[in-house]
């Protein structure tokens, strides 16, 4: 049953493999062109800045970074929509598609059972989705480092780091296994799963993956330095480049925690009237207001070394929904007619 469940998707899957070598290969060709071009422009005597006496030559190392970076945007898309995508085309084939076809019966009245076939079905696509995906999520990973794209903490780098891309392809693929035995038409089947499949990962990335990792209380100055080095970014008197800002405001001087949102209404008033007096007014008034408040600037962020920590429990949530998906999908089959 195992070679039945392979060859129903093997052409496909000859034809994804294909897809993400490709894909594989214009990021390690972008990557090493960007480490370069990077290297040249954090190291000195640039270090990220334009230091007097070295405009020129930092200007020309920022227009290489520019012109290496052009295509960043459309690979992040490219490579974010490969997992749900090929994962809900092998949910379509695995299940709507023999179901629609009818040769699913031939399955059914030979010696492997509804629930063995369905099995079969799951197991050997799960596990081509990990040899498709598993060494995509490790090259984007790699990409994401040497091309400075975003802090892979954040919200921008966070889905094409680490294993993200693959839980999204085995997440969407069982999905849409189970609403096949539902619609049982391929064209519909792939219409439905695809746009439930887009909002529930859209939904986990902006609304719960927020809330899966404590936040960092900092005092912002009003004034911060960052500065780069032949590794990266790095900075001072605020949050730190490679962490993820979640919100920021105003508190009184020797907060240790962000106050209520009526308190900071009370003190960004208190503000703005300083500002509007003569005092405000005045050439540092900014400054002389703000002490005059007794107030200080604060931000609130996820520290990158809450990255795995955030891997691992977003990782678990897409595991626990597919695991009822599929339970839900095992009892369907037991009461379907052949």
């Amino acid at each position: 049953m195992t070679w039945t469940a392979w060859r129903r998707a093997r052409s496909v899957v000859f034809a994804m493999a294909v897809v993400i070598v490709a894909v594989v290969a214009v990021l390690l060709l972008m990557g090493v062109h960007q480490q370069l071009v990077w290297s040249e422009y954090l190291r000195r005597p640039c270090r990220g800045g334009f230091p007097t006496g070295h405009l020129d030559y930092c200007e020309r190392a920022v227009a290489q970074v520019s012109n290496a970076s052009r295509y960043n945007t459309l690979i992040v898309f490219v490579v974010i929509a490969l997992g749900p995508l090929f994962g809900v085309v092998l949910g379509v084939i695995a299940v709507a598609q023999e179901i629609e076809r009818r040769t699913v019966r031939l399955s059914w009245t030979q010696s492997q059972s509804r629930q063995k076939w369905l099995a079969s079905s799951f197991l050997v696509n799960i596990a081509t989705l990990v040899v498709l995906f598993v060494p995509l999520c490790l090259v984007a990973t790699w990409w994401n480092r040497v091309a400075h794209y975003a802090p892979r903490i954040r919200l921008n780098g966070f889905p094409i780091t680490g294993f993200s891309i693959l839980f999204m392809s085995i997440f969407a693929f069982v999905l849409v296994g189970t609403v096949g035995m539902f619609v049982r038409k391929s064209g519909w089947t792939f219409a439905v799963g695809f746009v439930v499949a887009i909002a529930c990962i859209y939904a986990v990335e902006y609304y719960v993956r927020p809330d899966l990792a404590p936040t960092t209380f900092v005092k912002v100055g009003t004034s911060s330095v960052e500065l780069g080095s032949a590794s990266g970014f790095y900075g001072s008197n605020g949050v730190p480049p490679n962490a993820w800002e979640k919100s920021n405001g105003i508190a009184l001087v020797g907060s240790r925690s962000a106050p209520s949102a009526a308190t900071m209404n009370t003190l960004s008033r208190r503000l703005s009237d300083c500002y509007a007096s003569p005092m405000g007014k005045e050439k540092n008034g900014d400054n002389d207001c703000i002490h005059k408040t007794n107030i200080e600037f604060f931000a609130l962020y996820v520290p990158d070394s809450e990255y795995w920590t955030v891997q691992l429990r977003e990782g678990s949530i897409y595991a626990g929904i597919t695991l009822l998906l599929a339970g839900a999908g095992f009892l369907t089959v037991r009461r379907m007619l052949a």
